[in-house]
């Protein structure tokens, strides 16, 4: 759904103070960049790759290293997001049609965070954060439920 971050403008350093994930020093920041996002049906520029849009965000928080960690591994930027609570992103304003269907759903954050994949590697996990809308019925209204389950 969310394939990258392209076109970064407006970088700028956050103000609070530097961390250390030894060797290197880490320093918080914010930047614009616009986001290319699967299906996008309002919210998107007119410029598209492979039927997915740009969607413009603003203030997107991330991690930046004063110097570039040669030899790194993903275990070490997983170490980075813990400054951030464990997550980086930014906001974004857009609908999107889910998975190509009928079903839309409002947009208005993403953000990254560490996982491991199936094996124990590290990976990251983009995850796009909205609200659903829901189709109109002729005689009813929605509800949620929480069912219990048995352990």
């Amino acid at each position: 759904m969310i394939k990258g971050v392209f076109n970064i403008r407006n970088i700028k350093e956050v103000d609070k103070p530097s961390f250390s994930i030894l060797p290197y020093e880490l320093k918080a920041i914010t930047y614009d960049a616009d986001i290319l996002i699967d299906n996008v049906t309002e919210g998107g520029k007119n410029q598209t790759v492979n039927g997915q849009a740009f969607v413009p965000s603003s203030g997107i928080l991330d991690i930046y290293s004063y110097h570039r960690p040669e030899g790194h591994s993903s275990f070490y930027f997983h170490g980075t997001f813990k400054s951030e609570g464990g997550s980086i992103g930014g906001s974004i304003n857009c609908v999107i049609k889910i998975a190509g269907t009928d079903q839309h759903i409002k947009l208005n954050r993403f953000d990254v965070s560490p996982s491991v994949d199936g094996t124990g590697d590290p990976i990251f996990v983009a995850c796009p954060r909205g609200s659903a809308f829901l189709p109109k019925m002729e005689a009813g209204v929605w509800c949620s439920i929480r069912l219990a389950v048995a352990m």
